[in-house]
């Protein structure tokens, strides 16, 4: 648990540092202590679905959070998952993330 605990925190950095160089502005994402996920909060979409949606087309496996949320409304936000990536597969993700939010 103690080396897990260890690889996450390396890879929720990789994720953090590349989000904040290509993000800015666009979606924030926040600093996970604990678990294998993360939210992204979006600043320039009003609809996480449809964001969502646009990084599904470019190959990317992102939930929407309002598809968690039935009695209470969130701001847009995008799930992001980085424990099953590596540190090159996470930058990739990143860049790729940053394309598709700019595609609308």
């Amino acid at each position: 648990v103690r080396r897990m605990r260890q690889v996450y925190a390396q890879r929720i950095a990789v994720l953090k540092t590349a989000a904040d160089k290509h993000f800015s502005g666009v979606l924030e994402v926040k600093h996970s202590s604990a678990g294998i996920r993360t939210l992204g909060w979006l600043k320039t979409w009003e609809s996480d679905r449809d964001a969502a949606q646009q990084a599904q087309g470019l190959g990317l496996e992102v939930k929407p959070l309002s598809m968690f949320t039935m009695k209470y409304e969130q701001p847009p936000a995008l799930m992001l998952g980085f424990a099953g990536c590596n540190p090159a597969e996470l930058r990739r993700g990143v860049s790729v993330l940053a394309k598709a939010l700019r595609l609308r």
